[in-house]
């Protein structure tokens, strides 16, 4: 496992076992990402990276050494949604609709285009930190609605209390009232 670049526009954690791929897809992805990249050579490796350090984005290669591609985006997606891009030697049309409809966000077929590669992954990165605003937008939101229906539960109480004064204050001059009225005849 080895880890490049800086933690700005987030972590890619790229699962493949090809030195020389490896190499490529890094250098590519370090001349346009100021990114944490984290390579490792199979699924186990990948699985614990990711529990002890989630990434943002992981690059898959369909073909691993103790399992595939698909089993592998399965289980990152049980541990939290992100996006998957898979990359395969020789895939048929089955397997890219399989990887599609479990959630991976891109396939490519290798030799892979280094820039459809990168805008890929900046389309990924993008979406996340959009999610990830969004997320907070929700929270705080939730906060906020959680607040105001404190707060009316509270105007609601205070309400209660002056209605119940009221009602007291009526009955008690009702009461004057007869008494004095009694009293007058």
């Amino acid at each position: 496992m080895r880890t490049v670049g800086r933690y700005t526009d987030g972590k890619i954690l790229l699962v493949e076992r090809d030195p020389n791929a490896i190499e490529q897809i890094v250098a590519a992805l370090a001349s346009r990402f100021e990114a944490q990249i984290t390579c490792v050579a199979d699924a186990e490796l990948c699985l614990d990276t990711d529990m002890l350090e989630p990434h943002d984005v992981i690059i898959t290669d369909y073909d691993l050494p103790d399992t595939n591609g698909l089993t592998l985006a399965e289980q990152l997606l049980a541990l939290r949604q992100r996006p998957i891009i898979m990359l395969a030697d020789n895939p048929n049309v089955e397997l890219v609709l399989q990887a599609l409809r479990l959630g991976v966000s891109d396939f490519f077929v290798k030799p892979v285009c280094a820039e459809d590669l990168l805008d890929s992954v900046q389309q990924a990165i993008r979406a996340q930190q959009l999610h990830a605003q969004h997320g907070t937008r929700y929270r705080q939101m939730r906060s906020l609605v959680r607040r105001v229906l404190q707060e009316l539960k509270s105007i609601n109480q205070r309400v209660d209390l002056i209605c119940e004064d009221l009602v007291m204050d009526q009955r008690r001059l009702t009461n004057r009232l007869r008494t004095a009225e009694g009293r007058g005849q």
